[in-house]
């Protein structure tokens, strides 16, 4: 398929071509990796490093599938902020649990970078915020029949945001809304409106699957003429609609089952364009701030997931899903990595580092829960789904 779609044929084949190989070969890591017992958010990360790094498709192909992701990227958000507005993260609990993993890796984060770098407290902060996000697609793949680790990992995400855009308001000469916000803001109110009351009217399945295909092709338009990212605009339209369809919760079915397919779609999409095979040619200065960043990572979120079990009563192997980072890492981290540490330097790829802290930081914690999963029995995610299952079920079963 791959060597007849770049063979030349015609326009329309082409781009659908890719794009199913696109979709079918993470999804289908995704699933070798689950039936291994292994972490299928690692599965899809592979079949993109097969697709992208290897060569197998060439750098214009997979330019013709963007468009698609970034609707699947719209598509995801509207899942993940429907599941975050749901009533069993908003309460004291769930916010005090999400909050403790964002407050210990911005504290670690804070000391340790302002101690061992150049940089002050405002940068150290951002990068202890930075350490803080968490992958919701890694959690969404890893339990999908749980939506608790879901929406509490969407939540510390959604906090660390807010924290990180409070702290770029100081250093705003001027900051207003213009008229073209305001038209932007009210024609989301209004398709927000639209889309509540069509979800109401429509009572079937594949009703609800158009709907939500109009409307996520509508927040990918207007994510490109506001220069916002569909995953961001997505969850907080999401959110919205969430809280406004409180009491029509079935509907929902669609979205959570079209996330399942996404999530590796868009998980190898990014693997695609990583550049793994250079890691070589990266310095000291970065695999030492790697370190200290993965250091800060995980010593942080334990000490929130214990916290975060204590108040929710969640397995503490079910927070360590949120180790890995969330997949707007490649679009914070310019932003929040300081320039005139190393990126700014010209000897220095900011897409080799990308890869590398995708690697380290996303990949690399997840494949080592799921093989700490498979190596002590009673230990990692998947047993403690069956557990639960069978004493739901009233009977006792060996995990």
């Amino acid at each position: 398929m791959v060597y007849l779609a770049q063979s030349g044929p015609a326009p329309l084949t082409e781009p659908s071509t890719y794009l199913g190989i696109v979709l079918v070969i993470p999804i289908l890591g995704a699933r070798l990796f689950r039936n291994c017992r292994l972490s299928p958010p690692v599965g899809a990360i592979a079949g993109g490093f097969l697709l992208g790094p290897t060569g197998l498709l060439s750098t214009s192909a997979l330019q013709t599938v963007q468009p698609f992701i970034a609707l699947g990227f719209a598509w995801v958000g509207l899942y993940l902020g429907a599941t975050c507005s749901r009533p069993v993260t908003l309460n004291r609990r769930t916010v005090i649990a999400a909050a403790a993993p964002v407050i210990g890796c911005t504290l670690i984060g804070s000391a340790l970078f302002s101690w061992m770098y150049p940089l002050d407290l405002k940068e150290s902060l951002r990068l202890g915020l930075l350490a803080s996000t968490t992958a919701p697609l890694f959690v969404q793949l890893t339990v999908p029949e749980r939506r608790e680790p879901l929406a509490q990992a969407t939540l510390v995400s959604a906090f660390v945001l807010i924290l990180l855009g409070l702290t770029v308001v100081p250093d705003l000469e001027s900051f207003g809304l213009s008229k073209r916000a305001f038209a932007v803001a009210g024609l989301l109110i209004l398709l927000l409106e639209l889309t509540y009351r069509c979800y109401r009217a429509v009572r079937t399945e594949p009703g609800h699957y158009v709907l939500f295909i109009l409307v996520g092709g509508a927040l990918t338009g207007l994510s490109y003429y506001c220069e916002i990212h569909p995953l961001l605009l997505g969850a907080g339209f999401g959110f919205g609609f969430g809280l406004r369809a409180r009491a029509f919760r079935d509907g929902l079915k669609p979205l959570e089952d079209s996330s399942a397919h996404l999530g590796p779609f868009i998980l190898g999409n990014i693997a695609a364009h990583l550049q793994p095979h250079r890691l070589a040619d990266l310095g000291a200065i970065e695999w030492e701030f790697l370190a200290v960043y993965l250091l800060t990572l995980v010593t942080g979120k334990t000490l929130g997931g214990i916290l975060g079990s204590r108040l929710t009563g969640a397995p503490v192997g079910i927070w360590t899903l949120s180790y890995a980072q969330g997949v707007a890492l490649p679009l914070l981290v310019p932003l929040v990595v300081p320039a005139h540490l190393f990126l700014g330097a010209r000897a220095h790829d900011p897409v080799l580092f990308l890869t590398a802290l995708f690697l380290s930081a996303g990949v690399l914690p997840a494949l080592i829960v799921s093989l700490c999963s498979n190596s002590r029995r009673g230990s990692g995610s998947q047993p403690v789904v069956r557990r639960e299952r069978a004493a739901a079920s009233g009977g006792i079963g060996l995990v």
